[in-house]
């Protein structure tokens, strides 16, 4: 509570409040919510360099490296006041990764969760890849959707319309991720490394498995972002 009031406190461009109110989910009610979503890490950041003489960040989501400005105004040590940056190398070759824009059409704002039009282009685009991958390379695919909400609405649509998506409504071959339910990487692996057979899995920004987990290998051959998690500011 005293963190939420200290935020409260906050410029509105700094962060979100974001409220969750209770809606009823299949057979359940869901709880009500209040959170905190940061948009500048700099207004934390600085809390925490008044406090230390050295800081050393180190991950492998550090970019933009535009969010740490904050950095170039304090001393790091060489004396000209400038941060001392290190980047690796990327672990897969340019010859190996292609980055793809598609679909102009899309439009993943919040008033748009529910059209009925674009969560047939999402399942028939996402049908269609899946299955030329596991024509050419195999192995798993794996597609993040924006919010735990827009997931269970995808999966709605997918199941309701299992005739379009073969794939995405064999729950032998699709595993979508849960807030409650646990060990779901652990039978996508499985049926990949072990089994060697195809596999997709339906993963959320910001949920259990987009931060610390390794899809090495054939776990991820093609990933797929729908929109993106970010308010509008």
């Amino acid at each position: 509570m005293r963190e939420l009031v200290r935020v409260l406190g906050l410029s509105p461009s700094d962060g979100r409040i974001v409220l969750s109110f209770p809606k009823e989910d299949g057979n359940k009610l869901t709880s009500a919510s209040i959170e905190y979503l940061c948009l500048n890490p700099a207004v934390h950041l600085n809390r925490i360099m008044d406090q230390v003489n050295k800081l050393l960040l180190t991950s492998g989501t550090l970019e933009p490296a535009g969010e740490f400005a904050l950095l170039k105004s304090k001393d790091a040590g060489d004396g000209d006041g400038s941060p001392w940056r290190f980047n690796c190398g990327h672990v897969v070759g340019k010859a190996n990764f292609k980055a793809l824009c598609v679909g102009s059409t899309f439009d993943f704002r919040y008033e748009h969760r529910n059209n009925q039009s674009q969560l047939r282009k999402l399942a028939l685009f996402t049908e269609n890849v899946i299955r030329l991958q596991q024509k050419t390379l195999g192995g798993g695919s794996v597609l993040f959707l924006q919010s735990y909400a827009y997931q269970r609405t995808f999966k709605s649509f997918v199941e309701d319309h299992s005739d379009q998506c073969p794939l995405l409504s064999d729950i032998n071959f699709t595993f979508w991720e849960s807030q409650t339910t646990k060990n779901i990487f652990e039978s996508y692996s499985r049926r990949i490394n072990k089994e060697r057979k195809g596999a997709a899995l339906i993963c959320v920004i910001g949920g259990k498995l987009s931060e610390g987990i390794n899809f090495s290998d054939d776990l991820a051959r093609t990933v797929m972002v729908a929109g993106l998690p970010y308010p509008s500011t």
